[in-house]
């Protein structure tokens, strides 16, 4: 380990787990900063402590700990603000009671709990997270503490994990024996699901309608499939003792994808999440009776669809497209797959509409007015002196040479639908009451049901140009950390603009977390979240360092705006920043935001400021700076 100490163990006594409940609201956001000691190579090295950075822990007491403060050169150019500073000799124990047991508190009352692992490669993310040895990570610790804490509740809760990593933007399920690639999704409710392996079972041929036997081999190629999918997420484990933990971390360390960085021969190349929700058997059962009813409706749903689909292949033909008065008498007993919310109509009571080329800028032509050229639908109603016009569909029957054949299909296929309809209502029917069920659970549990752990151990930004592999997992990196450094800016207020959740693959994971949607189920849910920014105090890692610490000061700052800045810029960072707003208002807005965004992703060692230096000295020619940046640091991706 890198913390050379011996290691405290945690304190499980009755008093901390009773504080832990009785405690007041805990802070939304908190950032702190933990410095790893020189490690025995840098050491070896003779590596040296960088100017002005404190190394010691930080009282509690304590407001807006400053982290750096180099009074070289004459002038101040401290960095704080911070909620505390963890120092060299801390143990995982001493960073999780001082850190993030307090935000437990609000999973024992059906919130989350987040933390993010945050640093330069090589600053010691994964130790602190997963931990190293005999030494236990926060995951562990807090994972540890709230089972204390739900087995002296004594209502049946206990934990339900996954672990996925990111690497290379895709999504890997570490929890297993093996690695399993997953997909995101979006279902119908606008939650994002992570969709692991799947099976799929046909249904039963006596609810299909089977009407293969009614169409020919090539109509029935048209048909819908009727098949029920069943596509599991994360792979979890449940934990009810600490022993359980065990195959978490195991999975992390074994299975998480590693390599090399410029400052670490074995560093993890991969985002890492654990999930810990808080659960019962009740829930989790009441959760399988959705899923199985929530994967029947599509089938059925397809079933209802082909037996109209049938009935446009043996009822009707000529179905064309039409602009009709709003007065026209429309029948709406049948409906066309493609087009389920429109009517039949008389094709004597409107204008058949060309839609070939389809509807351009919402633009049609009318058949036999093609001099006229296309217009909106407004417009036609004004050109035929008609009040108002709607689209609907036109169609005629089928013709059959044997009398009565016409009204026999239609009388089976008639049968057909009310059976499939009847067989959906019923599977909806089921889908609601199991929802209903479920949250009926929720709502009568106790109150730590539902609550939620996340634990995210980010990988380490890096300034990197080797090429192949090893530049790309670096660029992927530095990419999805930009994303959640915009996404932040949002929700800390420091940036205008809405949170960009769906950038990246990352954001898109966290966002259900950290800024639930109006559709999600955690909204309105108390979320508590903490940054802990990992540094290595060596002095050659000073740019890196100091940038990591601007990374956390920016939403360490933005939490307290009330406050004021407790550490107030230099009044040469004043006179830059004002000789730099001319180039701000003189720069393409898109061109600026493209420059910030490479720099970010391939030199996540260079600054704001030091990216404004730069075009600075390209003001005038910024279009030519972009240029350059693609041609030099985009090469290097493709080779």
């Amino acid at each position: 380990s890198i913390w050379a100490h011996a290691v405290r163990p945690l304190d499980m006594g009755l008093d901390s787990v009773t504080a832990m409940v009785s405690s007041p609201t805990c802070a939304a956001v908190s950032v702190f900063v933990r410095v790893r000691p020189l490690t025995p190579p840098e050491l070896q090295k003779g590596a040296t402590e960088l100017p002005g950075l404190r190394l010691s822990s930080t009282e509690p007491t304590e407001p807006d700990a400053t982290v750096y403060d180099d009074t070289s050169g004459g002038c101040s150019s401290a960095i704080g603000g911070f909620t505390g500073l963890i120092g060299c000799t801390a143990s995982n124990c001493a960073v999780f009671e001082r850190c993030f047991e307090p935000q437990l508190q609000a999973v024992t009352r059906g919130g989350v709990a987040s933390l993010f692992c945050y640093g330069y490669t090589g600053s010691g993310k994964t130790h602190s997270v997963i931990g190293y040895g005999d030494e236990q990570g926060l995951y562990f610790l807090a994972a540890e503490r709230l089972l204390q804490h739900l087995a002296g509740a004594g209502q049946g809760l206990f934990l339900q994990a996954s672990v996925c990593e990111l690497y290379n933007d895709e999504v890997f399920d570490l929890l297993g024996l093996d690695k399993v690639s997953c997909a995101l999704r979006i279902d119908e409710d606008g939650q994002l699901q992570i969709i692991g392996k799947q099976s799929s079972v046909p249904l039963p041929a006596s609810e299909t309608a089977a009407l293969e036997e009614l169409l020919s081999a090539e109509q029935s190629q048209e048909l819908f499939a009727t098949m029920i999918t069943r596509a599991s997420g994360l792979r979890e484990a449940s934990v009810f003792h600490v022993e359980d933990l065990q195959e978490v971390s195991r999975s992390c360390v074994q299975q998480r994808a590693a390599g090399s960085s410029t400052e670490h021969a074995q560093s993890s190349r991969s985002h890492c999440i654990i999930r810990m929700d808080v659960v019962n058997e009740a829930l989790l059962k009441a959760q399988v009776v959705v899923d199985e009813a929530k994967a029947v409706i599509p089938p059925r749903k397809n079933a209802v669809d082909n037996v109209m689909v049938c009935r446009f292949k043996l009822l009707w033909e000529n179905i064309s497209h039409g602009l009709f008065p709003v007065s026209a008498p429309v029948d709406k007993s049948d409906y066309h797959v493609l087009y389920p919310e429109s009517g039949f109509y008389d094709p004597n009571d409107g204008f058949e509409i060309d839609l070939s080329a389809g509807m351009v800028n919402g633009l049609v032509r009318v058949k036999g007015h093609e001099a006229d050229g296309a217009k909106s639908i407004a417009d036609w109603a004004k050109h035929f002196g008609v009040p108002e016009l709607v689209f609907g569909l036109t169609r005629s029957k089928i013709l059959y040479a044997e009398p009565g054949r016409w009204e026999a299909l239609k009388e089976i296929l008639d049968l057909k639908m009310e059976a499939m309809w009847n067989l959906l209502r019923r599977a909806n029917d089921d889908f609601v009451q199991a929802v209903k069920t479920l949250e009926e659970i929720k709502a009568g549990g106790p109150t730590a049901l539902g609550g939620r752990l996340l634990l995210v151990d980010l990988a380490g930004a890096d300034y990197d140009h080797r090429a192949g592999k090893e530049q790309k997992e670096t660029a992927n990196i530095n990419k999805s950390l930009l994303s959640l450094k915009e996404c932040f800016r949002s929700l800390a207020n420091v940036s205008q603009t809405r949170a960009k959740f769906r950038n990246s693959k990352l954001t898109r994971l966290l966002e259900d977390s950290l800024a639930p949607s109006a559709c999600s189920r955690r909204r309105n849910g108390e979320s508590t979240s903490v940054m802990l920014v990992n540094i290595s105090p060596a002095e050659h890692l000073r740019k890196m360092t100091l940038n990591t610490l601007r990374y956390g000061q920016l939403f360490a700052a933005a939490e307290r705006p009330h406050k004021g800045c407790a550490h107030t810029p230099s009044q040469k960072q004043v006179a830059t920043a004002s000789q730099e707003k001319p180039v701000r208002a003189q720069c393409d807005p898109k061109i600026r935001e493209a420059i910030f965004a490479l720099y970010g992703e391939h030199c996540p060692e260079k600054s704001e400021h030091d990216i404004e230096v730069i075009l600075k000295r390209f003001q005038g020619k910024e279009a030519e700076l972009l240029e350059k940046a693609r041609g030099k640091y985009c090469s290097q991706v493709n080779q």
